[in-house]
């Protein structure tokens, strides 16, 4: 077990057991119970800090990044990554920046920076590859191969996946393997092949339910939905997003909840229930403007302009059409853009005048 000495002036010294209550930490993120993680991490990093071990700091400051980063808290898990990485650079530590740069590329992913998310990955990879830690290795295959999903280029994005499931296999990790088979299936539906993308799906739910992990599983349950749209089965649909919506609310998981939302409200406005489909798009569009996530508050605003139309608000309609445009815009997403401009040009007056 490992413990950090702290000598603090006026109550001696005192030791924490530092690798218990990481280990602890680790349990519960896995399980969902986040508000007890971060507890345990801002810890951690307070008695790193009165240690004065700065390996040790940078460290606990980069777990600390990754639960705010999960939580939907990105300005402070930006700040911990960044600094946790100055500090990795200048004591030399090689996997502590592939960590911390790993981390920055996830966060701008999610936020639809992919440039800069692509230089942090390939940067990390070329450190974790001249180490030769294959773990590090597989999981930023895992990302690259996310990050190329977002850009449309699926073959590329396979390829990455593959490997990812090709390594996790050869290392035993249960947990990398379900990661690596739920990709491949998101590759596959986005491919039409909506059969393999199913199985592929059912798979990594099947080993995350084994291993109790909630988050694989909640976020499993919602791709599961995704294809269940894309083949005509509303009903389904909306099924797995309320199971996702659910799990990542108790879990305080904000980045997952997002994504539930903003699937399950133009589901709902596929069958007409716009009344519905309001309050679950609100919730989802101030979540996207508390997390800074243009990409996805223009998908959200969109779809909140089809609700408030279908419930009689055309005034309202055209306030959300308007910012879905000047968001689209931003993120060179012309195709939502041309959508908005053109629901702005439909026949009633209150829609285009607002």
């Amino acid at each position: 077990m490992h413990w950090v000495v702290v000598d603090r002036p006026g109550d001696g010294r005192s030791y924490y057991p530092m690798s218990l209550h990481t280990s602890r930490a680790e349990v519960l993120l896995l399980v969902g119970r986040w508000d007890e993680v971060e507890n345990v991490f801002r810890g951690n990093l307070e008695m790193a800090e009165a240690s004065g071990d700065k390996r040790l700091t940078a460290e606990c400051r980069n777990k600390m990044g990754t639960i705010l980063h999960r939580r939907g808290a990105f300005d402070g898990a930006l700040e911990h990554y960044r600094q946790a990485l100055a500090e990795f650079s200048d004591l030399g530590r090689e996997d502590g920046q592939a960590a911390a740069l790993e981390c920055l590329g996830m966060l701008h992913v999610f936020q639809g920076r992919f440039q800069s998310a692509g230089e942090f990955y390939f940067r990390a990879l070329e450190l974790v590859e001249r180490m030769g830690h294959q773990p590090s290795i597989a999981n930023i295959h895992l990302n690259i191969g996310n990050l190329f999903i977002q850009q449309g280029m699926l073959a590329e994005a396979r390829g990455h996946f593959q490997k990812k499931l090709e390594m996790s296999r050869a290392l035993g990790d249960r947990l990398g393997e379900g990661m690596a088979l739920g990709s491949l299936g998101i590759a596959a539906s986005m491919e039409g092949d909506h059969t393999t993308a199913l199985d592929y799906m059912r798979r990594q739910i099947e080993i995350s339910s084994q291993l109790g992990d909630k988050l694989g599983k909640a976020y499993g349950i919602g791709n599961v939905g995704l294809v269940y749209g894309d083949i005509g089965e509303a009903g389904q649909a909306l099924d797995c997003f309320l199971r996702q919506m659910q799990i990542c609310r108790e879990m305080g998981d904000r980045k997952g909840l997002l994504q539930a939302l903003e699937a399950l409200g133009p589901a709902l406005n596929e069958q007409g229930r716009h009344q519905e489909a309001l309050g679950h798009l609100e919730e989802a569009a101030d979540l996207a403007r508390g997390m800074n996530v243009p990409p996805l508050l223009a998908s959200v605003l969109w779809a909140l302009a089809q609700a408030r139309r279908g419930t009689g608000d055309f005034s309202g309609a055209g306030v959300a059409a308007r910012e879905a445009m000047k968001m689209a815009g931003k993120t060179g997403n012309r195709e939502l853009a041309e959508k908005c401009g053109k629901f702005l040009e439909e026949p009633e007056s209150n829609v285009r005048e607002g």
